[in-house]
């Protein structure tokens, strides 16, 4: 299978970190991919870390966040906003780069993709990857909002932008 007939591959990303390639013609399901989840962690603490993916050059990018168990942090875990790199055709794994690790599962906020490049961002860092093979090319911290200011959640207000046809991938699709 070459990248353009890749095409025929669906997504769908949930939640909890999975990511699932279904044939977009027969609904079969290609493959399964998910973020790794410590089990003992409330589900309620992990339930707004939305997955983000978007496709490239044959790759399937996830930005999402893993969770760990580490008894000295606040809430007995830590968060790590990641971004892995998936084979289009089979789920493999490719690469996968850590953003920005904390003591809470925040969401995630925009994937970027443009000209072979990805552009992660969490309210608390930004960082640039050549897709290929996940080299960093950049990356920055970000002065984040106050946690919980007004109910909003730390993630909010951090978008990307880009002239010309990048792919993003954000809570507003």
């Amino acid at each position: 299978m070459n990248y353009r007939e890749s095409a025929e591959t669906i997504l769908v990303a949930a939640s909890n970190g999975e990511v699932l390639a279904r044939d977009l013609r027969s609904g079969r399901r290609r493959w399964i991919f998910a973020l790794p989840r410590t089990p003992d962690v409330p589900v309620g603490t992990i339930a707004s870390a939305l997955t983000r993916v978007a496709i490239s050059q044959g790759i399937v990018l996830v930005f999402g966040v893993e969770t760990v168990a580490d008894r000295r942090r606040t809430y007995g875990f830590g968060a790590l906003h990641v971004l892995v790199a998936v084979d289009v055709h089979d789920g493999r794994v490719l690469w996968r780069n850590v953003l920005y690790e904390a003591d809470q599962a925040h969401p995630p906020g925009t994937l970027l993709v443009e000209e072979g490049v990805a552009v992660a961002t969490t309210a608390y860092a930004t960082a640039a990857y050549e897709i290929a093979g996940g080299k960093l090319l950049w990356a920055e911290k970000n002065r984040p909002l106050p946690d919980h200011a007004e109910g909003v959640s730390p993630a909010c207000g951090v978008a990307l932008a880009v002239a010309g046809n990048a792919v993003q991938a954000d809570a507003a699709g």
